[in-house]
């Protein structure tokens, strides 16, 4: 939305480059009655006009949305549309559906019907499953007022569109979206969960200390997720003296973990390459 200035320019040159454009629409371009789905309706009419060969995916909502939104330590949760249910879909599974339309002509000069994941779920529900992987519990939901959430929607939103989209925004949440079973059609298995998505993005929702770093390490060893431990929280080698990688990091702080002798787990808090800290959890 706010590169519509571009699209006449843009779109007709990649069009005569790209033998075939496959495009990331939206659920909504069809009837394009507000802002978003307006300028998604316009590029899918450009890409028509230009293109000789070409396929439309249009998505429902995407889980990468709700990225770098942790629990906070008090366990209360606040935002605008907590209770909205969607069907979001993995951005892995958009991609996939994205190369089968590239080298496959099964999708050509096509719209896909709804691309959604197979769970209907709340924002409350989905931020009470990153709760449970990092062992922050949820205790407490707060639903912010859309007009409360203005400048989150201003981040995405051109000013001049930002009252039309909070006003369709109030009116597609009060009714659940639907799951539809593209993706199985098209991939031949099913889409991938909220569940994955998070364990695939888990450094985002680990709060970056050594208490929030310990927390999910011990919630995921008693849930059994060790390929989520291996990839994101488990420091490689002895941890002592001064301390190189791997580490999950932010700020000017660095995390790297160890399991201790009476089996409890050590979150060691490293500085300019040295310990500073130790903490245990067990």
């Amino acid at each position: 939305m706010f590169t519509e200035h571009s699209r006449n320019a843009v779109i007709p040159k990649l069009a005569a480059q790209a033998r075939r454009i496959v495009y990331l629409s939206a659920a909504g371009a069809e009837t394009h009655a507000d802002p978003d789905n307006a300028s998604h309706n316009r590029i899918e009419r450009l890409i028509r006009e230009h293109a000789k060969e070409w396929t439309f995916l249009r998505s429902g909502g995407h889980m990468s949305n709700d990225l770098a939104t942790p629990v906070p330590a008090d366990g209360v949760v606040r935002g605008p549309f907590l209770s909205w249910a969607r069907s979001q879909i993995h951005p892995k599974d958009l991609a996939a559906v994205g190369v089968h339309a590239l080298l496959t002509d099964d999708l050509l000069n096509t719209a896909t019907p709804m691309l959604t994941g197979e769970e209907l779920m709340t924002g409350a529900e989905r931020i009470r499953i990153v709760g449970e992987l990092v062992g922050r519990p949820v205790t407490k939901v707060e639903e912010v007022p859309p007009e409360q959430a203005r400048e989150w929607f201003l981040q995405w939103v051109p000013p001049q569109d930002v009252d039309a989209v909070l006003e369709t925004m109030k009116e597609i949440a009060a009714r659940p979206e639907p799951v539809v079973p593209t993706i199985r059609e098209i991939l031949g298995r099913p889409a991938t969960s909220y569940r994955e998505w998070i364990l695939d993005h888990l450094p985002a929702f680990v709060e970056p200390t050594a208490e929030g770093v310990g927390l999910a390490f011990a919630s995921l060893a008693n849930k059994g997720e060790i390929d989520a431990i291996t990839r994101h929280l488990l420091a490689a080698g002895q941890v002592s003296g001064p301390v190189e990688g791997p580490y999950l990091r932010a700020g000017g702080d660095r995390f790297a973990v160890r399991f201790t002798a009476d089996s409890t787990i050590g979150v060691y808090t490293v500085r300019d390459g040295r310990i500073v800290s130790e903490e245990r959890f067990s």
